[in-house]
């Protein structure tokens, strides 16, 4: 029974090993990074007060600022997705799986329900697009997002191509708008703490609570975020 069983298994893996598949995988190790190193400069943050009973007010601003960037690394992580798709020509499908620390989903999305590949242009330089992203829309209206993006628009194109020509859908190359990273809004958000510390301690006086209190902290810290943020998406 036991050799049935394994010959039975051998047979079904040699089967699909020679079956044609293409796979794409998502390339979001630099959130990962990113995420580890907020991580780090937090725990780094918290320890330059361990063990102090009575914190000064520089103390209480570095446990703060530490304890919030120790927070944003670790839902970074935790928000992290792997994408990885395979594409079954013979079967008319293509299967979706995605994993994060938070768990993992497996679909299924046959060809027929796919409406179009698409490549997602973000930002504009004098040089050209900064960035190239490879989605996939369905008939239904939502979009797979694969997170594989490349700052080579060859390269993401001649994707798209080969795998809407897998599919038998078409390939739509117009710019579209990408949604904006968590990565993205916690680098901002933390740039514009960060810089709203360091103007009011050089600009008006030595840290205290009520420097969070009054219209300069949200007026400094929007416009910092808001500077940052064109900044990132630009470069990203």
């Amino acid at each position: 029974m036991r050799i049935l069983l394994f010959g039975k298994i051998r047979q079904e893996v040699v089967r699909e090993s020679e079956e044609r598949v293409m796979r794409i995988e998502s390339n979001t190790l630099k959130n990962l990074l990113l995420g580890t190193g907020f991580v780090l400069l937090g725990v780094l943050m918290l320890s330059l007060t361990q063990g102090k009973t009575d914190l000064s007010r520089d103390h209480q601003l570095i446990y703060l600022m530490g304890l919030f960037i120790l927070l944003a690394g670790t839902a970074t992580i935790l928000l992290n997705e792997r994408v990885v798709i395979l594409v079954y020509p013979e079967r008319g499908s293509l299967t979706v799986r995605t994993s994060s620390l938070r768990g993992s989903e497996v679909r299924v999305i046959p060809f027929a329900a796919i409406r179009s590949v698409d490549v997602v242009k973000l930002g504009q330089t004098h040089k050209g697009t900064r960035s190239y992203h490879l989605n996939i829309a369905l008939k239904t209206g939502e979009k797979i997002l694969t997170r594989r993006n490349s700052r080579d628009g060859d390269e993401i194109n001649e994707l798209a191509r080969e795998l809407s020509g897998l599919i038998g859908c078409k390939t739509d190359e117009a710019p579209a708008p990408q949604p904006i990273e968590l990565g993205q809004i916690l680098v901002s958000l933390s740039g514009a703490i960060l810089v709203y510390v360091a103007w009011y301690r050089f600009t008006v006086g030595p840290w205290c609570r009520a420097m969070w209190f009054g219209t300069a902290p949200p007026v400094v810290m929007l416009l910092t975020f808001t500077a940052i943020m064109l900044v990132v998406r630009r470069r990203s």
